[in-house]
């Protein structure tokens, strides 16, 4: 029974969606899944039959960052027992297990790593690893060259800044995928056009420019029908609220949004918007095609090959002067229109759905 090991988030829910069915799909198939689970954390294992296979989920010795020494051993041990000819990493868990993973098999096993998050993307004077950018930078480049057999890029942009960045070829793309929750509702009532912006809130993602976007917007079209909305944490959360609360209701705060209410809030929208400065695949984005609600998309994304301009969605430059022509060009349609929504679900069904994500990674791993 060949044997493939993941670390990931075992959840069916939010972006983790993608591992845990992967797994699923897997152990069915015939493999042995040992799955390493950061969020939620196993206690101990449990062991599960699964048509002709195994799925064996577990978590690290501890609830932090599995990043350490103390991790290392506690993977090694893990390795020797079950012997993975195939690993799988993401995020925080991508350095011990491939690296391990490379190290314990002499080289024979295949390891594979994900690469979420654009080099472009980083904030470096926030992040918490406080080593020089280009130090850090020739570390990852070393770690690729070294350990990684394959790297899986969300997008055609991660992919290429992968090259750009790290000098590294062997990656393959492959789409993030979205558990279908698809509900059909009507589409929005009412005298306003509601864009709405679900995320991180911090410089990264373009909330300054869309803010002084749409204030100079409201200020050449006081009667503008176009009202924002924000939901999501972070660094200008603060900011944010006070924004919106001196706003008169034309901007509206929504606070950081349990997970189960996230389909609501994107189906409430006649757009989603997303003005990254840079992003690889926004899993939002991909949210909102899922639930037939077109996307206003900066031309810094992954996202922005699946767009086509006035059919699905919108592509614009991450701006305020953009930005605001954008919102005045809406503003002028006063609808998205059932027809963007229909082909926003299309997009969905075309690209992003678990069985197509797991067809592809099934014979990258085979």
């Amino acid at each position: 029974m060949k044997t493939v090991v993941i670390g990931h988030n075992y959840t069916p829910n939010t972006v983790a969606a993608m591992s845990y069915e992967l797994a699923h799909h897997l152990a069915t198939a015939g493999y042995r899944v040992i799955f390493i689970s950061y969020r939620p954390r196993f206690t101990s294992p449990e062991i599960k039959k699964m048509g002709a296979g195994e799925l064996v989920v577990t978590s690290w010795p501890t609830e932090k960052r599995p990043t350490g020494i103390r991790d290392f051993f506690w993977y090694a041990k893990l390795y020797l027992k079950y012997r993975p000819s195939v690993s799988l990493a993401h995020f925080g868990a991508t350095n011990v297990i491939t690296m391990a993973t490379k190290i314990l098999s002499f080289g024979r096993a295949r390891t594979i790593a994900y690469y979420h998050t654009i080099y472009a993307a980083i904030d470096h004077k926030t992040a918490k690893n406080k080593l020089p950018p280009r130090l850090l930078r020739w570390r990852k480049r070393l770690f690729y060259a070294l350990f990684c057999d394959k790297v899986v890029c969300p997008s055609v942009f991660g992919k290429e800044d992968l090259r750009k960045v790290f000098g590294f070829k062997k990656s393959v793309v492959v789409p993030n995928p979205m558990p279908d929750r698809y509900e059909r509702v009507d589409s929005h009532v009412g005298n306003k056009l509601v864009v709405s912006f679900l995320g991180r809130l911090d410089y990264m993602k373009g909330i300054k420019e869309l803010v002084d976007g749409y204030q100079a917007h409201f200020t050449e079209f006081p009667e503008s029908p176009v009202a924002i909305r924000f939901a999501g944490s972070g660094s200008l959360k603060s900011w944010v609220e006070e924004v919106c609360a001196s706003s008169r209701g034309r901007m509206t705060f929504h606070g950081n949004l349990p997970y189960e209410q996230v389909d609501e809030f994107i189906r409430e929208s006649d757009f989603m918007i997303i003005p990254s400065l840079f992003d690889n695949l926004p899993t939002v984005g991909i949210e909102a095609f899922m639930n037939g609600v077109p996307v206003l998309l900066s031309e810094n994304t992954g996202l922005t090959s699946y767009i086509v301009d006035g059919e699905n969605g919108f592509v614009f430059e991450p701006v305020a002067t953009e930005i605001e022509g954008l919102l005045k060009s809406l503003a002028k349609k006063a609808e998205g229109g059932e027809s963007m929504r229909e082909k926003a679900r299309e997009t969905y069904k075309a690209h992003f759905t678990i069985s197509a994500y797991c067809q592809a990674m099934q014979a990258i791993i085979s």
